[in-house]
Order: structure tokens, then sequence, then C-alpha cells
């Protein structure tokens, strides 16, 4: 799994392959984490009392907000001091939206933490059992090494 995650680095993204390669990375990554959460959720005891639907909600507008920013803004955007302008009232809806996209990112990488922990407990945790899997999503690569051998463990 690190390999598959981390040699799409190697290639630039300013070559149309690249650029296709990053896609298929970034869709592996975040298919890894939606996976290990809604796993690790169908592997809890029933009567845990947790819903995903949320979880499925944030991971859908994570996804559909960066597809459409890359296609609409050829890769991204930069807001700053001497540019904002240029955007126009449009600001008034684009950075709203990207700091729900950082809420949604953080959310989805909580959930599937809490998930996980729990798992392994076999009962549902708070935050404060969970949040090295939190902060082992968010460093990626590095997390890797520290999830995948857990998860594989709990999983298949």
């Amino acid at each position: 799994m690190f390999l598959i995650l981390f040699l799409p680095f190697i290639f630039t993204g300013d070559s149309t392959v690249g650029q296709v390669i990053q896609i298929a990375w970034f869709a592996i990554y975040l298919g890894w984490i939606y996976t290990i959460g809604t796993v690790s959720l169908d592997k809890l005891p029933e009567g845990h009392g947790v819903k995903s639907t949320y979880f499925k909600v944030s991971f859908l507008f994570l996804i559909v907000y960066l597809t459409t920013i890359t296609f609409l803004f050829d890769g991204g955007y930069s807001i700053n001091q001497d540019n904002y302008k240029a955007f126009g009232n449009s600001i008034w809806v684009i950075i709203p939206l990207h700091i729900y996209l950082m809420w949604s990112i953080l959310y989805v990488f909580y959930f599937a933490a809490k998930m996980l922990m729990s798992t392994i407990e076999g009962k549902v945790v708070g935050f404060d059992k969970a949040f090295g899997y939190f902060f082992a999503f968010w460093f990626f690569p590095i997390g890797v090494w520290y999830i995948q051998p857990k998860a594989q463990k709990l999983i298949l």
C-alpha cells in the first residue's frame, strides 16, 4: 500500500501522464480511507449506534469539490491579499466552501480513525483513544506504515 500511495510523487503534475497518475493516486488514497471507515464500522458489534451518513456526505463533498476546482480552475486556485479582487463576488462563495472542505477532510480522517480504533477495542471509542490514527491519516505517507498493518489485520 505504501508504494502505491508514494510512487506518484516521483512524477510531475506538469505532464498529462503526471496529472492522470496524481488523480489516480488521489482516488486510491481516498478509497483507502473510505474503505477503512466503512469496513471498520461494519465490523463493530451490533447496537453500536454509529451512523455513517455524515461521513459519506463529507466524503462526497470532498470528492465533488476537489474535482470541480481541479477542472474549473485548471488544477486549483490561490487566493491571497494581492489577487482576491480578481475573484469578485464569487470569493464569498469560494471561501466558505473551502472552509467546509477543510472541515470535511478533518471529519473524514476523524471518522475513519475512530472506527478503526473502535473495531480494535470492540466498542465505540472517543477521539481521546483514536487521535493517533487521526494524525496518522493526516501525516501521509508516514501514517500508512502505522495504519495499514492494523487495518489489514482487522479487515481481512
